[in-house]
């Protein structure tokens, strides 16, 4: 752990931060990540009552009730002021959030509160507050609860976030995976979700036209390794099916238990899904591969030694559903 600066936001500093009411298991009060991005499990912010007032009686109760908060701050002679600088700490905050997600199940409990402000002339004030949509919570399996190596995880994970956040023309592909898994983590919807992540596994591998069945398959051995071609072939088949509105034939006269299958290669979509992008963000070899179509097209070209020599250790995707208990899914959830 770094050694403490100064906690307070002082005059002339702005801030962002999100604050989270979640499942914390180390009992730690403050972690930093540098002297300016640092969490808490203490809230130390107190808002005089005009703020108060302002956010309202229900998010000032939730702010002063989370008991996990992110925070980036700097100094700034515009620090009354919402502008490009209140922006760029915003987006830190966002990426830590997305460092969250990539990290492992994040379950929370009410929707985070994001603010944005600044210190000026000894008051503390509110520029921009927002909700950040909740994630959904992982059905009939455990989620992770927080503690530091997740915390560091998670951090690690942004910074690397940010580079593929910018701005530039590279990525695309690989923005609009994660684009696509985030919203994913948020969709109501069992059906909805796995059709998704299949998306992101599918966007991957860059699958040949008229190959994609069999290359979902086959390409995923170096994400998964080279016994799981059924298992592959069905995931592939239930989102062919949502995706062309058949999803209810996945589901009609259906036992509990071949329902409850939905929720397991939802849950092995999700899982190979996010340890790819996180393996491919936190890599810089891998983000070289992804940084266009051209340069992913290259690396699926190459022998299967060469493509697992750069990729490394396939995951085990039967991890995703190790503490899978089809008796925590209600019937509703299974639409019986």
């Amino acid at each position: 752990m770094m050694s403490s600066p100064n906690l307070k936001i002082v005059d002339n500093e702005k801030y962002a931060l999100a604050a989270y009411k979640a499942d914390i298991a180390s009992r730690f009060q403050h972690h930093f990540f540098s002297p300016n991005i640092w969490i808490e499990t203490k809230n130390p912010v107190e808002f005089d009552q005009h703020w108060r007032e302002w956010m309202g009686s229900i998010r000032t109760e939730h702010f002063e009730e989370s008991n996990f908060l992110v925070f980036a701050k700097k100094a700034s002679d515009t620090s009354n002021l919402l502008d490009q600088e209140s922006e760029s700490l915003k987006n830190t905050v966002i990426n830590f959030h997305f460092g969250l997600l990539l990290a492992g199940r994040l379950h929370c409990y009410e929707k985070p509160l994001l603010i944005t402000g600044g210190k000026d002339r000894d008051e503390l004030s509110i520029r921009q507050l927002q909700e950040i949509e909740t994630p959904i919570q992982f059905s009939a399996i455990s989620w992770d609860t927080i503690d530091l190596p997740f915390l560091e995880r998670a951090f690690t994970i942004s910074k690397c976030i940010a580079k593929v956040w910018d701005g530039s023309s590279r990525f695309k592909r690989l923005r609009r995976i994660l684009n696509i898994y985030f919203t994913a983590r948020m969709t109501p919807d069992i059906l909805d979700r796995l059709h998704q992540y299949a998306r992101c596994i599918e966007g991957l591998i860059l699958p040949n036209a008229g190959d994609t069945t069999r290359q979902f398959k086959s390409r995923t051995e170096l994400f998964i390794g080279p016994r799981h071609h059924s298992l592959m072939k069905e995931i592939y088949e239930a989102r062919n099916a949502i995706e062309h509105l058949n999803d209810h034939l996945n589901v009609s006269s259906k036992t509990r238990e071949d329902r409850a299958q939905i929720y397991k290669w939802a849950h092995i979509a999700e899982h190979v899904a996010r340890c790819c992008l996180t393996k491919i963000a936190i890599s810089d070899t891998l983000r070289h591969v992804y940084e266009s179509d051209d340069t992913l097209r290259s690396f699926w070209l190459k022998d299967l030694n060469e493509r697992q020599a750069i990729w490394g250790e396939p995951i085990n995707p039967l991890e995703a559903i190790s503490s899978f208990e089809i008796r925590n899914l209600s019937n509703a959830e299974l639409g019986l």
